[in-house]
């Protein structure tokens, strides 16, 4: 799902490298003399790709920690700023979804789940609306487009990376509400078809035996349910 963090930090990103959200940067924030001076000589270390350097001046982040007690860098925003952060922001990824999907099928998705699904996509990253999702869009083929999302956007199969992919799948749905038989059929050959793919891909994000029988079981009941997956 997208979310809006409200908890803004320098930070080791999944592989372990200071860093901070650029568009973070667009709010009007004041750092202290300390942190202004701290926050350069990072920048200047990474700068030079003196990585260990820059890893030295700042904590490692770690899954469910609390960012604010443990990093000095940590600035804690309002709801409000929140909200107008993501206005500052939002314009600008709508214009990569309408550029990659074009303005039809864009105003066609506007106000939808799987607009949020495709925004936070190119929040993450505008090139993982890439061409498969879009082809898949523009013929209609729904499930396609899922399995692009869910499967085909973490070239690192990194875990943590997974979960958000996982979100966003859910999000955008495998199915529609009331699906065509047509549309029941696609679906059960993409699974059946990949299923060996998916087991593996699977593994490769460090999901274990059972949780990887319990995704693909899940998965297979979909296109005779009238649930989102």
């Amino acid at each position: 799902r997208l979310v809006v963090r409200r908890k803004v930090a320098i930070s080791s990103d999944c592989f372990f490298t200071p860093t901070i959200g650029r568009n973070m940067l667009r709010l009007r924030l004041t750092l202290a003399s300390a942190d202004r001076a701290r926050l350069k000589a990072v920048g200047e270390a990474l700068s030079r790709n003196a990585i260990d350097r820059a890893k030295s001046l700042v904590a490692p982040w770690t899954p469910g920690e609390d960012v604010a007690s443990k990093n000095d860098f940590s600035i804690l925003i309002t709801r409000e700023q929140a909200k107008a952060l993501f206005d500052l922001v939002r314009p600008d990824y709508e214009a990569v979804i309408r550029q990659k999907l074009g303005p039809e099928l864009a105003d066609d998705l506007a106000n939808s789940r799987e607009m949020v699904a495709l925004f936070s996509l190119a929040y993450n990253s505008p090139a993982l609306i890439g061409p498969g999702i879009s082809a898949a869009l523009r013929s209609g083929e729904r499930e396609k487009a899922w399995y692009e999302i869910r499967f085909g956007s973490n070239r690192e199969r990194h875990r943590g990376l997974q979960n958000r992919r996982d979100h966003e799948a859910e999000m955008f749905g495998l199915r529609n509400a009331e699906p065509s038989p047509a549309e029941r059929a696609a679906i059960r050959r993409l699974l059946e078809e990949r299923q060996g793919f998916m087991a593996r891909y699977l593994g490769e994000v460090g999901r274990g035996p059972d949780e990887i029988e319990s995704a693909l079981a899940s998965l297979s009941s979909t296109a005779d349910s009238s649930s989102f997956a």
